[in-house]
This record gives C-alpha cells, sequence and structure tokens, in this order.
C-alpha cells in the first residue's frame, strides 16, 4: 500500500517524501515533535498534545504557529489516506533551514513534517504480566528536559543499555540518585499506600499521559504525591508503572533482574490503565456526537 506523508502543506508518498540537508533539524537537532496515538480515527488528549508542543515553540522560539484545527482535519486527511483509524501519529517541527546564522532566527519559516504509521503497542501479555526495566544513571539534566526535542540521542543511548541488559525500559536516575522519568517514559512508584511520581519541574518531560494518570488517580481517591524516590526506594515498591501516550500504564514487574511486587500486576497498575482507557473511551464518544 502507497504511503502518504505531510510536509510543509503537501501530502507525499514515502518514496518521495525528503528534507532539506541544510535543514536545522538534521543538522543540529534544533527541533520539537509529539506522538500521539489515535483511537477509531480520534487523537487522544490532541489539544494537550498541541498546547504543549506551542508552549516549547514559543519558549525556542520556534516560529511556529500551532494552528490546532487545521493540523487535526491535516492528520485526519492523512490517516484516511493511509487507511489507519487506530494509528501512531507524529508531527515534527524544526526552526527551518539554515542561513549561516546559528542564532534564533525569527525569520526562519519551520519545517513541518507529519506521518501516521501502524500502531506498534504493547501486547496483552504485557499488560498482563509486566515488563522489565532497568536503572540508568543520567546525572546530567538537559535544559532540553521539558520539552519534547528531536535532540534525542541521550534517551536512545539509555534504552540501547537497557535493551543490553535483556530490559524494555530505561529508568533514568540523576546525580542524587532519585529516580526522574523513563528514557521514553515517565514513571510511577507505588510504596505502601501512596503513589509517587517526579514532579514536572524542568528535569523532566510532563508527559500528557502521565497528567491522564495523575488526575484519574485523584479521582479514584489514591495518595498521589509528585515528588522523588531513590533507586533504593524504587527496588522495594510495591508496583511500579510507566507512561506515554503509545503504551498507555504499562505495569514494571522486574527492575534491574529483581521482582517488584513479588512479580505481579498490582492493582493500582490496573487501576490506572483501566481510568486511562475509559477516558480514551469519553473522548471516542464525544468526537462522535
Amino acid at each position: 500500500m502507497t504511503k502518504f506523508i505531510w510536509i510543509n502543506g503537501q501530502f507525499v508518498t514515502a518514496d518521495k517524501a525528503c528534507v532539506s540537508p541544510l535543514d536545522r533539524g538534521f543538522l543540529y537537532g534544533d527541533g520539537i515533535f509529539e506522538t500521539m496515538r489515535i483511537y477509531d480515527g480520534v487523537p487522544f488528549r490532541w489539544d494537550w498534545h498541541i498546547e504543549r508542543m506551542a508552549a516549547s515553540a514559543r519558549a525556542l522560539e520556534i516560529k511556529w504557529d500551532g494552528n490546532a484545527k487545521k493540523l487535526k482535519d491535516t492528520v485526519s486527511e492523512l490517516a484516511r489516506k493511509n487507511k489507519l483509524k487506530n494509528a501512531y501519529l507524529r508531527i515534527t517541527v524544526s526552526r527551518g533551514i539554515y542561513t549561516g546564522d546559528l542564532g534564533f532566527n525569527q525569520d526562519m519559516e519551520p519545517t513541518t513534517v507529519i506521518f501516521v504509521d501502524k500502531l506498534n503497542a504493547p501486547s496483552y501479555d504485557d499488560y498482563e504480566k509486566g515488563i522489565a526495566a532497568t536503572v540508568v544513571p543520567h546525572p546530567w539534566t538537559s535544559p532540553m528536559a521539558a520539552h519534547k526535542s528531536i535532540s534525542y540521542l541521550p534517551y536512545l543511548a539509555a534504552r540501547n543499555k537497557a535493551r543490553i541488559a535483556g530490559a524494555r525500559e530505561a529508568i533514568l536516575t540523576d546525580s542524587a540518585g532519585r529516580l526522574t522519568e523513563g528514557a521514553t517514559s515517565n514513571v510511577f512508584i507505588v510504596l505502601g499506600d501512596r503513589v509517587f511520581t517526579p514532579p514536572a519541574d524542568g528535569s523532566i518531560l510532563g508527559g500528557v499521559a502521565r497528567r491522564v494518570v495523575i488526575a484519574s488517580l485523584k479521582d479514584l481517591n489514591i495518595r498521589l504525591e509528585e515528588d522523588y524516590v531513590t533507586g533504593g526506594d524504587a527496588a522495594g515498591a510495591d508496583e511500579i508503572f510507566i507512561t506515554n501516550s503509545i503504551i498507555e500504564v504499562l505495569p514494571i514487574t522486574k527492575l534491574d533482574n529483581a521482582a517488584i511486587g513479588g512479580g505481579d500486576v498490582g492493582q493500582i497498575s490496573r487501576m490506572a490503565l483501566y481510568a486511562y482507557r475509559s477516558e480514551v473511551q469519553k473522548e471516542i464518544e464525544s468526537s462522535k456526537t
């Protein structure tokens, strides 16, 4: 089947899609992106994603208007062209073509690329049995940590370390040994009757799925604290789960080859996943009315 991609206002086939070799995204990783999950034709929490992307564009002085309505129409058409109703969606915006000026030149026209693809979500067994993760020290906090930047190499390196260790995700720790986030996710740690998640204080990316889960846990009257825990605390956790817009809520039942919570998926992890999917269903039904 022919695959279509949208680049700077044009739908093109994947074999003809191209970005200039002088694009600052290619040269310097100078850009931002969002990934979303499309459910039955509906990009979940669309407005939240676009608001976050627009905020990052303003903070990094990238000239991007982020017209949510136009973009959503474009995404709908792109999904239709690719015959996908349930899909992975990515929007990438770079600062634009390098002109010889390394500054944040406001006259540059950004490069915007949108593509949808088949969803590669965790399996039923992943949710029922949980996955393995490993702790990876990440002592340097990037000034870009709060933005979904395409300068992604440190996180890919951490994921590669996890892969070598036989794990699916890397849980990062800062210079004080505190858990901060997953390489591609936010992390929640259940200790007794409390759930901890590191604060979105500029040192982590405040994920959209994280935001949904925080609200859901509060609605369920589960004690949640946006605070740090150490790697040692996590090793003795009752439950650990990670979130992002593609995996939703995914339990971790093994950390550095040690079982978490006896190796079984815990009740709060299951409740968080159920609540998340309930929010998805509400949004799908709302979009059809």
